[in-house]
């Protein structure tokens, strides 16, 4: 996927149980009513094929890829690649606006942090839930999402540096373009 096409990404970062799933529950619906197609990422140690049913069984034998289809989706599973957000953008379709990647560890994207951590240095939080209150910021973090993922595109057009994705923290700068 290239630069250009690629979406735009913001990261939902806490500890276990602190409402990251809960924070993307909330967000998903808010950001599709606008229009967007909304990707989710996530790494997980936890297996996605019950050993006992037929996909756990064909897995162990290492298939290039394993396409499935429920009643309610199709899941394409291929063997484990890098586990860095950019290999995991990699596998996305076409036409994703916005990804949205759960995660325990700070990544270089704007963020919405768990209250029960403090931001590490350098990393940009854009938004705060508490733990078991997501629904009650579910819109402001909605906000932050929408302007760290298209501040910076409308800015592009306004500052010479904007090449550099978030040189100017998505904020219009006062320089000229040339």
């Amino acid at each position: 996927m290239s630069p250009r096409n690629a979406p735009a990404v913001v990261c939902v970062r806490g500890p276990s149980r602190s409402g990251k799933t809960a924070v993307v529950v909330e967000l998903v619906p808010r950001l599709q009513v606008l229009g967007l197609k909304v990707a989710y990422l996530k790494r997980t140690h936890h297996p996605l094929d019950l050993p006992e049913k037929a996909s756990g069984r064909v897995w162990v034998q290492v298939p290039a890829a394993m396409v499935i289809r429920t009643p309610d989706r199709v899941q394409v599973t291929t063997p484990a690649g890098g586990a860095e957000p950019g290999d995991l953008l990699a596998h996305l379709p076409p036409g994703i606006d916005i990804a949205l990647l759960e995660t325990h560890s700070p990544e270089p994207y704007p963020t919405l942090l768990a209250s029960v951590l403090a931001p590490v240095q350098g990393e940009r939080v854009i938004g705060r839930w508490t733990p078991g209150h997501e629904s009650e910021v579910a819109d402001e973090l909605a906000s932050a999402v929408l302007e760290a993922a298209f501040s910076p595109l409308l800015a592009r057009r306004h500052c010479a540096h904007a090449s550099r994705p978030f040189a100017h923290g998505g904020i219009a700068c006062n320089e000229e373009a040339f």
